[in-house]
């Protein structure tokens, strides 16, 4: 279908596309945030630890302990990278909804744009395979990479599609 035949429901859909993303955007960044604040409280904990016994011996209790504490923060931290990938996983599936959204709709002027975007779709799929067969610390190495490559793929989507939309509102 060609843009100008385009249907009144092709702009809701990528109004409800881009609000879906930016609550996934928004959740991510809540999770990133909570997970920093984690790691420092963790820290300061362990640093206030070390300040009231510097120099005791460690009982057993006081070990058990430690291991205990070492235990709850490892599972903290790979529940909080769960979390961060089923954010990035619904991201993606949100990039894929707008490129077979705006395909079909688009004005031949932008074609090129969206071989370019499934390019770098392609590659973020690449980097996803990777993380769903690695291991948790494959998976942790992987994260900055593949949210550095969806980061690239929202900025090329949101100009495409201001610029789809604007001329739209043009014809």
């Amino acid at each position: 279908m060609s843009e100008t035949g385009s249907s009144p429901d092709h702009e809701q859909e990528l109004n409800r596309l881009l609000g879906e993303l930016g609550e996934t955007l928004g959740r991510r960044e809540r999770v990133l945030e909570g997970m920093k604040r984690t790691r420092t409280q963790a820290r300061l904990h362990e640093i206030t630890v070390e300040a009231e016994r510097p120099f005791e011996q460690l009982d057993q209790d006081a070990l058990v302990g430690d291991l205990q504490r070492e235990l709850d923060q490892q599972r903290a931290r790979d529940m909080d990278l769960e979390r961060v990938l089923e954010l990035l996983r619904r991201q993606r599936e949100i990039e894929d909804l707008f490129l077979r959204e705006l395909e079909p709709n688009i004005a031949h002027e932008h074609r090129e744009e969206i071989v370019e975007i499934q390019r770098r779709m392609d590659v973020r799929d690449g980097i996803f395979e990777k993380i769903d067969s690695g291991s948790i610390e494959e998976q942790r190495r992987l994260v900055p990479e593949v949210m550095d490559s969806q980061q690239e793929l929202e900025d090329r989507l949101y100009r495409l599609i201001e610029s789809h939309l604007q001329r739209r509102h043009r014809i």
